[in-house]
């Protein structure tokens, strides 16, 4: 607790705004003061940076600037934040065909570059300013805190570490790192059934106030617990990300840990989208940083459940505005009583990311293949298949730009890096992926484990 203190009054503002000359401390209270105003002027200031947004966009991006005269659109003119409806929807195809074109002309070679190994099975790369990190990083904060946590809190992350050499950072930089914002990541692309013991001593060893996790990693290590009847050190409060979050999960997982877990929801293109408040009845959106729209297919906006679509209001580097990431969701009509002003989703349908298991017992999330694919050129849209329980099949529609030989042993190498030589890696490379009946992209499909 003294630590938590001195963090958040000293050390991380020292860090954050002398060092590091960035705005995320400055941000985040300005995030915080936001929570106490009322949802109107919430949406006034939402409204009033998604005007800035646009004619900067109109100004400094030429695909805005052609689609807009092409549709005889003028930013300046807008009035209403439901007259976005005129604007097309933006995807990731029409991103990657016009990328070049996509970037604001004076933050060219000055933006972060990111990579998406995509829960729908697409990689996707884009870009965002440097300041637009820093409030990322604040409104993040923020939505962590509805839960109850704070600033320094003594912290276990059971999360995805780096895979294969692309992916490699300086090991005493990230112990260092952690150690100053106290925290402890755990890797839970090596949990097995022989080793899921180990997860619990860490929770026991390590004492964290709180604890930030995949959902299925979390899950399974929620029913070892019960299953073994183990006595596990209290946590405040336990945060589930990454993945859906289902409801018969939440009651295993708070079970065991005898502590209150709160749903997130976010995506790596906007970061922390939205979250839930202590009374975990929806999830709060950040509405003061995205503009979150509910929509059909043509785009116009809808009560009942729809596209998830999002502009981030301040990413003035590369502007997505209007973009489908392709989750659905529902909008929430009845306010919630913790007196918050921002909207809610009533609920999220992420995408389905089954586990991959092997014959000892091992266990690979779903998240595993996105995480480590992302940094591979050339893989326009990817799948797993397990049918047998030593053998997967990655089925991959490439581009030119895919390495056959170089990807393959790349892949191959992280496998085996990471749970032995257990799962024999088929590369079966197709020009066609179908969708599942109900119209969705399943990015890992585990029949094993729908079998069990």
């Amino acid at each position: 607790m003294l630590y938590q203190k001195i963090f958040f009054n000293f050390l991380y503002p020292f860090y954050e705004g002398l060092l590091k000359k960035r705005k995320t401390f400055k941000f985040y209270k300005e995030y915080s003061n936001n929570q106490k105003i009322s949802q109107s002027v919430l949406k006034d200031k939402q409204f009033c940076a998604l005007k800035n947004l646009l004619i900067h966009a109109y100004e400094q991006v030429p695909f805005y600037q052609k689609q807009w005269d092409e549709i005889g659109f003028n930013p300046k003119t807008l009035l209403d934040v439901n007259q976005l409806e005129r604007l097309p929807l933006l995807t990731k195809d029409v991103v990657r065909e016009n990328y070049m074109d996509m970037r604001a002309k004076s933050y060219i070679g000055l933006n972060i570059t990111k990579t998406t190994g995509g829960s729908t099975g697409v990689p996707f790369k884009f870009e965002h300013d440097r300041e637009n990190y820093d409030r990322r990083q604040g409104v993040t904060w923020r939505g962590y805190g509805w839960s109850g946590s704070r600033f320094g809190d003594r912290t276990l992350y059971f999360w995805g570490t780096a895979i294969g050499s692309l992916q490699k950072k300086n090991p005493l930089k990230d112990r260092l790192y952690n150690w100053f914002y106290n925290r402890k990541i755990v890797n839970v692309f090596s949990m097995s059934n022989q080793n899921i013991n180990e997860y619990v001593d860490y929770v026991n060893s390590y004492k964290p106030v709180g604890i930030v996790s995949y959902t299925g990693p979390l899950f399974e290590i929620a029913k070892y617990i019960l299953d073994n009847k183990i006595k596990v050190h209290k946590v405040n409060w336990l945060i589930s990300a990454a993945e859906p979050l289902f409801e018969t999960q939440r009651i295993v997982i708070e079970q065991a840990f005898s502590a209150p877990l709160f749903n997130t929801y976010g995506c790596r293109e906007f970061t922390l989208i939205a979250a839930e408040c202590v009374h975990k009845n929806g999830l709060h959106i950040n509405d003061d940083h995205l503009l979150v729209e509910i929509t059909d297919d043509m785009g116009a906006g809808t009560s009942d459940i729809g596209n998830v679509v999002i502009t981030d209001l301040y990413n003035y580097g590369m502007p997505l505005i209007r973009y489908v990431n392709g989750d659905v969701a529902q909008l929430k009509k009845e306010k919630c009583a913790c007196g918050l002003p921002m909207s809610q989703l009533a609920f999220v349908d992420g995408r389905r990311l089954d586990k991959i298991i092997t014959r000892s017992g091992k266990m690979l999330p779903g998240e595993f293949f996105p995480h480590m694919l992302k940094d591979i050129s050339g893989i326009e849209k990817f799948q797993v298949v397990q049918n047998e329980i030593d053998k997967i099949t990655l089925k991959i529609i490439s581009s030119d730009r895919f390495d056959k030989d170089f990807s393959e042993a790349y892949i191959s190498t992280c496998l085996i890096d990471t749970i032995g030589i257990e799962l024999q890696i088929m590369f079966q490379y197709v020009d066609d992926i179908p969708l599942t009946q109900s119209g969705k992209h399943r990015v890992t499909i585990s029949t094993i484990i729908e079998a069990l």
